[in-house]
């Protein structure tokens, strides 16, 4: 067995870092020991939401992939129409190679809130759990990000109330 670029459930693996269902919140017990978001834990991970029944958007007729989306096998019954965001590995690595970039929304927290409040931010796949925010802080002087544009992070996925993100967790590099 080896990693699928083609395989709509290895690329959710692969970018989500787990599987969490957009309609009820409820997220996958894997049993894989593989290292996370490896090839190994990627290919496990995806044939253990297949066995449970979970549904993950397949590739559409462009070979675009609807990265984040994924109902448990009880939301499934009804699955959604898939609604592409970005595309999977293999386009995230045709893209480095033209000098492009693949983006995808993160979450942000903003500091001295009154409560957790979290901003959706663009940022560029770099590799793995690696990302550059390149949005601009619509209000510098009214939000204060915790991570700002330019910097390089590292993001984990998150349960929210209404469903699951990336959430930059930890600064690798300021902006220059």
């Amino acid at each position: 067995m080896s990693f699928d670029l083609s395989d709509s459930y290895q690329v959710h693996a692969y970018f989500m870092v787990g599987f969490w269902c957009d309609s009820c919140g409820g997220d996958l017990k894997l049993k894989t020991v593989a290292e996370p978001a490896s090839d190994q834990w990627c290919e496990e991970a995806a044939q253990e939401a297949r066995v449970a029944g979970w549904y993950v958007p397949p590739a559409s007729s462009d070979g675009s992939m609807d990265i984040a989306t994924c109902l448990c096998a009880s939301c499934a019954k009804e699955p959604p129409v898939s609604r592409p965001r970005e595309l999977g590995r293999e386009a995230a690595q045709l893209a480095q190679q033209s000098g492009a970039s693949v983006r995808i929304q993160i979450y942000v927290e903003l500091l001295d809130e009154a409560v957790n409040v979290w901003r959706p931010v663009d940022a560029e796949h770099i590799d793995g759990d690696k990302f550059r925010i390149v949005s601009n802080n619509p209000d510098p002087d009214d939000e204060h990000w915790q991570f700002k544009t330019g910097e390089i992070v590292r993001c984990r996925p998150r349960k929210f109330a209404d469903g699951a993100g990336l959430v930059a967790i930890e600064r690798l590099e300021s902006a220059g």
